[in-house]
């Protein structure tokens, strides 16, 4: 009895030994083909940077990534006044950097009602995304005050927005910028809920409607 016990206990100790020896043998195997994948990047950006400084920049730009960027303007924002423009020289400041950096960049700005409700402004920063989004590549939104607000309701995917528009892929939004946003609120939005505010509010608003429309 004593050695059928003892046999009995051996088998245990090998079973219990065998599967430790295959947690090892799993642990060695995953670091292993970690290994070779590191090693093989390394291997790439040593041969990359034995290459001089214009030929490394020639080898990313001649292979760009495509990447969108969204600029969504502020309360009372417009795209084009006149010969005023809100993003005035930004669009081909952001596509010339990007491209320096091997990035082929689509720069949108995005048209919304300059003295609409935040809501509604979300809806059509939200309708922008969606539309560049036909098209590959990762996807940047830049809003600039009150724009930023705009840009963070219509990244939520709970938010109940009037349009039908979707995006379907939030895993490519890879970044929301705000820009002297107020996120805290603001003493400017306070004061227009005061009656000569509204009046004021109100007469702005007109104005600027009359002047859009004159181009």
């Amino acid at each position: 009895m004593a050695a059928v016990h003892c046999n009995a206990r051996a088998r245990n100790d090998l079973r219990r030994n065998g599967a430790i020896f295959l947690r090892i043998a799993a642990v060695l195997a995953r670091q292993r083909a970690d290994f070779a994948v590191l090693a093989s990047e390394h291997s790439q950006r040593k041969a990359l940077a034995s290459l001089p400084l214009d030929a490394t920049l020639r080898f990313a730009m001649d292979q760009p990534r495509p990447l969108n960027v969204l600029l969504v303007p502020g309360f009372f924002g417009f795209g084009r006044l006149g010969d005023i423009d809100y993003f005035a020289c930004v669009s081909s400041l952001l596509e010339a950097a990007l491209r320096q950096r091997g990035f082929q960049a689509r720069v949108t700005q995005v048209v919304t009602p300059p003295t609409a409700s935040i809501r509604r402004r979300a809806a059509h920063v939200l309708e922008a995304l969606a539309s560049v989004a036909e098209d590959s590549g990762d996807i940047h939104v830049v809003g600039h005050s009150t724009g930023g607000l705009d840009a963070r309701l219509a990244i939520a995917q709970t938010a109940s927005l009037p349009t039908e528009a979707r995006l379907a892929d939030y895993a490519r939004l890879r970044s929301v910028v705000s820009v002297s946003c107020p996120h805290y609120g603001t003493n400017v939005s306070t004061y227009f809920t005061r009656p000569f505010g509204r009046w004021l509010f109100r007469v702005v608003a007109r104005y600027l409607a009359f002047m859009l429309e004159r181009g």
